[in-house]
């Protein structure tokens, strides 16, 4: 049952059993989510209206590209509707380094956006796609097992890609690398290597990711 509804409840019993004696001076308390209230006297109060929540779809949101030598992750809303990303998280390494949204931030539907990593290159930077806000101050490799995942405030994985397993994040040539391409989501959902297109559509795949081992394969997260 929502709030609103045991709210409402709770005074009509209070009424009906005469637990509220209701006069000018009766005062209503509401209590925000830090333990503070405001307080109105009945008398004040013409009428009481419940708003709740905007309930985001944050699900068409997917990490569409990843690339450790332009050092970018591309994010693709593959929605029909703007998804605010107030409170979206683009996690590398389990915390490593990270990017968050802003209350200003904004995933218009069919639109790409890149989330740069230190040392971009000027592919990156000169694109439509970058936002000068969306930069996250450590760096990304190419030749490093790595795991990027994009999460919904509530701290939910929406979407990620991990390319080698746990034992070899960060490490530096701990997996085999392709200089002139970068990991790419293929419209069938796996991924592939293909010629770097920031803030644009994927290419076609120009190889596969990995021998096929677990340490040197990759796996769609969730």
């Amino acid at each position: 049952m929502k709030t609103k509804n045991i709210l409402r409840v709770v005074l009509t019993c209070a009424f009906f059993l005469g637990i509220l004696t209701m006069n000018a001076q009766t005062k209503i308390y509401v209590y925000n989510k830090s333990g503070s209230a405001t307080e109105f006297n009945i008398a004040d109060i013409d009428s009481i209206s419940f708003t709740a929540p905007a309930v985001v779809d944050y699900s068409p949101l997917i990490v569409n590209e990843i690339d450790g030598n332009f050092k970018f992750v591309e994010i693709y809303n593959s929605g029909t509707k703007d998804i605010p990303m107030k409170g979206v998280k683009l996690d590398r390494n389990n915390g490593a380094s990270s990017w968050t949204g802003t209350d200003t931030d904004v995933m218009p539907a069919g639109s790409y956006r890149l989330v740069a990593f230190n040392a971009a290159t000027t592919e990156v930077t000169s694109s439509p796609a970058y936002n000068a806000s969306w930069v996250v101050s450590s760096g990304i490799s190419a030749n490093q097992g790595l795991i990027i995942v994009l999460k919904d405030p509530n701290g939910n994985i929406i979407s990620g890609f991990q390319r080698g397993d746990a034992s070899n994040l960060g490490v530096s040539s701990s997996v085999s690398t392709n200089t002139s391409a970068s990991y790419s989501r293929m419209s069938d959902g796996t991924w592939a290597y293909a010629t770097q297109t920031p803030g644009a559509a994927n290419g076609s795949s120009v190889g596969a990711i990995g021998n096929g081992t677990t340490s040197d394969g990759y796996t769609v997260l969730p």
